[in-house]
């Protein structure tokens, strides 16, 4: 026997009990919440003695037609799968023996060979139920969907609205081009790609559509696929919802919260030190370290009383990270000499005008908190030994099982914090002397390209430094295979597997010698040294050997002979300021290599803990 329940009176949660199908009792919640849907019932069992009585009573009850009959099957509409255009949906259906004939179609498409081909692929188990969804047609000025995050990128921050005029079928068939929208979550229309001359939803509509559709993402928990339509009058209707099925992860999941209006964010400085989009454990720990070291600065120039748990300086967004320039220029309004136009050219190469660092100071505190800035610069020295010294108690953990090296990489995670603190106190001391120097030789004007230049070529150092040494380890190689053609044959003859086990024998002779030299000094380095996805060229040397085979068959090209100006020497006050610009930029290389190999520490760890679980079979 069939029976009849109200879409606008039946908790929907009866519906679910009932197995009445997702498009059944998302209609009845959506009127449930408050949304105006059109008013109808639908009919379980209706394939077992529909009563055309009863029927007729119930269409009635919902007044004149013409009707939209549609199928909501069990499977259809879920989380799993949507089964959007498997079965049967009858428009404009005009009196009782039509809706009759409808309601039988509609449960014949249960078990049609379209619905039970796509039933297979799912997966799913056969046993499905067919609930018929019987409702007042509306007679639509516009129809379409809207997804409350874009099912392409996966955005949360974007709500998705397509739109037809007439009836939405048109839309689901593909008969129509709708418009396309993107709005934000205020219902703003940030990308509009319209069918025709002119849109076919005022921005008003939009706002609305996007308003009413949030809400229902705040009672329902999670994005929502809705259809809808505007009638003749300007009412709108909803007329399904549903989740969004296979929703990729939101792109901005673990971007800054919450940012002010006024905040300046940079990818400069900080873009060069960690280039491309970051993995979530580095998200977690390295941009903690940056945060922590410029903290410790804050602190020991007094602009701050603690290290505080909250990230006050680093920022990401779509898993890149970013400086926050506005509140860096805290330092501006509490140090005596620091201006907001020389951090700005410090990290960006530029002024940035936007940057608001707020009230001053007392120019007494100014100057005092000048003398401790003063102290920090000139302890990066002394913040090298530190460092140094932290290196040398990190002990790698043992036979222990994956509690104990997860115990241990916490351990050595607030090492690696004090380690960014030095490093980044290294940093700040050639950060600072450089556009000091600069503006000494530019005599406070802005500097020019030939004051770079001169600046340039003062402060080069070609010995001592350890980033000048991995390009001149690697040039080295290059060159002794460019002279030994033979070598390189060898080379090119063996796979990457057989290159790498040969370039560990004495058989590579010099080239070997010269390999493994280069990892046993920079084998804890790799481009992007500081992602923790990223392995070291010790664990995964490749990419060296890759550059090898490529470089190494270039023929040496004789450098031009060019003539050079003399470089007028840096003399008095600049000497000097060029002497401990040069040494702050040795320190500061040591120390990012020092940091760099704290870093594959906890690679390593990383690594060793997920192997561990895996062997518990926790993983």
């Amino acid at each position: 026997m069939a029976h009849f329940y109200s879409l606008s009176s039946t908790d929907y949660q009866v519906l679910e009990q009932k197995q009445a199908g997702g498009k059944a009792s998302g209609l009845a919640r959506l009127a449930g919440e408050g949304f105006r849907t059109p008013p109808g019932f639908v009919i379980l069992d209706a394939g077992d003695a529909l009563s055309k009585e009863e029927l007729a009573s119930h269409l009635e009850a919902i007044g004149p037609g013409p009707y939209a009959v549609r199928s909501s099957a069990s499977d259809e509409d879920g989380a799993a799968a949507s089964f959007a255009g498997q079965y049967v949906s009858i428009l404009n259906v005009e009196d009782l023996a039509g809706v009759a004939k409808a309601i039988e179609d509609c449960e014949a498409s249960l078990e049609s060979v379209r619905a039970q081909a796509y039933r297979d692929a799912k997966g799913s188990d056969g046993t499905q139920s067919m609930g018929v969804v019987v409702q007042a047609m509306i007679a639509p000025r516009a129809a379409g969907v809207l997804f409350t995050a874009d099912p392409v990128t996966g955005r949360r921050d974007r709500v998705v609205v397509d739109a037809v005029a007439g009836l939405g079928e048109a839309l689901v068939s593909g008969h129509s081009t709708p418009d396309h929208l993107l709005a934000d979550l205020n219902g703003r229309i940030v990308v509009s790609e319209l069918s025709g001359d002119t849109p076919i939803l005022s921005d008003g509509e939009v706002s609305q559509l996007v308003t009413e559709a949030l809400k229902g993402v705040g009672k329902w928990g999670h994005p929502l696929d809705f259809e809808w339509a505007i009638d003749q009058d300007g009412t709108l209707w909803w007329l399904q919802a549903r989740p969004i099925t296979k929703l990729l992860p939101d792109p901005r999941e673990l971007d800054t919260h919450p940012v002010k209006t006024t905040d300046v964010y940079t990818r400069c400085n900080i873009g060069e030190m960690m280039p491309g989009a970051v993995s979530p454990l580095t998200r977690s720990i390295t941009s903690r370290g940056i945060d922590v070291g410029l903290q410790s600065m804050m602190v020991a120039c007094g602009v701050q009383n603690e290290i505080k748990n909250e990230t006050l300086f680093v920022g990401s967004f779509f898993n890149h990270l970013f400086l926050n320039l506005t509140t860096l220029s805290v330092i501006t309004t509490a140090v005596a000499g620091s201006t907001t136009d020389r951090l700005g050219r410090a990290l960006c190469g530029r002024t940035i005008p936007e940057v608001d660092p707020g009230p001053e100071q007392s120019k007494l505190r100014q100057v005092f908190n000048g003398i401790k800035y003063g102290f920090y610069l000139m302890g990066a020295h002394k913040a090298h030994a530190k460092l140094t010294e932290e290196l040398q108690q990190v002990s790698m953990p043992g036979d222990g099982n994956s509690q104990e090296i997860f115990n241990w990489l916490e351990k050595e995670t607030e090492r690696l914090y004090h380690i960014y603190t030095l490093h980044l106190q290294s940093s700040a001391a050639s950060g600072a002397f450089t556009p000091a120097l600069l503006e000494t030789l530019s005599k406070g004007e802005i500097p020019t390209e030939e004051h770079h230049a001169q600046v340039a070529a003062w402060i080069r150092v070609e010995h001592d430094v350890e980033s000048a040494d991995i390009a001149g380890g690697m040039a080295a190689m290059v060159k002794y295979l460019q002279d030994h053609p033979q070598v390189y044959a060898e080379l090119q003859n063996r796979s990457d597997e057989e290159a790498l086990q040969w370039m560990q024998t004495d058989a590579s002779g010099d080239l070997g010698k010269h390999w493994r030299g280069y990892l046993a000094r920079h084998g804890h380095r790799v481009v992007r040294e500081l992602e923790f996805y990223q392995k070291e060229w010790a664990a995964d040397p490749t990419p060296l050997l890759a550059a090898l085979r490529q470089q190494g068959k270039a023929q040496p090209k004789a450098k031009p002979s060019a003539e050079t100006e003399a470089i007028e020497p840096a003399t008095g006050a600049l000497g000097w300021l060029v002497k401990k610009t040069q040494s702050s930029v040795q320190v500061r290389e040591k120390t990012k290599s020092q940091l760099a190999l704290m870093t594959t520490h906890l690679k390593r760890g990383f690594r060793e803990l997920g192997r561990r679980l895996e062997q518990e079979g926790k993983l």
